[in-house]
C-alpha cells in the first residue's frame, strides 16, 4: 500500500511543477504555451536516462535533466517569445511535436514509444 502512495505524491509533485511553470509564464507575459509538456519530458528523459544508463546518483540526474530541459528550451524559447498570440500558441505547440516526434522515433536513445 505505501507504494500506491509513493507514486500518488510523485505524480502529484510533477503535476504542480507543470502548473506552477505555465502560471508563471501566463502570469507574467499573459501568453500560452502548449510547449511546456515538451520541455518537461526532455528533463524526465535525460534524467532517467542518466540513472539508468549511467548509474548516476538522483540530485546529478536531476541536474542533468534541469541542465538538458534549459539547453532545448532557449534556443525555442528565445525567437517564440517575440511571438503573440495565437501565433506564439503555434510555435510552441510545433516544438513540443517536434520533441515528442523525437522521443518516439529516437529507439537507440529513449527506446521509442515504449521508452
Amino acid at each position: 500500500m505505501p507504494e500506491y502512495w509513493i507514486s500518488v505524491l510523485v505524480i502529484t509533485g510533477i503535476n504542480i511543477i507543470a502548473v506552477l511553470g505555465v502560471t508563471l509564464l501566463l502570469g507574467f507575459t499573459g501568453l500560452f504555451t502548449w510547449g511546456h509538456a515538451a520541455y518537461m519530458g526532455v528533463g524526465g528523459y535525460v534524467a532517467a536516462l542518466m540513472t539508468l544508463r549511467l548509474h548516476t546518483p538522483f540530485f546529478i540526474s536531476l541536474a542533468g535533466g534541469i541542465a538538458a530541459a534549459v539547453l532545448v528550451a532557449i534556443p525555442i524559447g528565445y525567437p517564440t517569445l517575440k511571438l503573440r498570440g495565437d501565433y506564439f500558441i503555434v510555435g510552441t505547440l510545433g516544438a513540443s511535436e517536434v520533441v515528442i516526434l523525437l522521443i518516439e522515433n529516437l529507439h537507440w536513445i529513449t527506446g521509442g514509444s515504449r521508452g
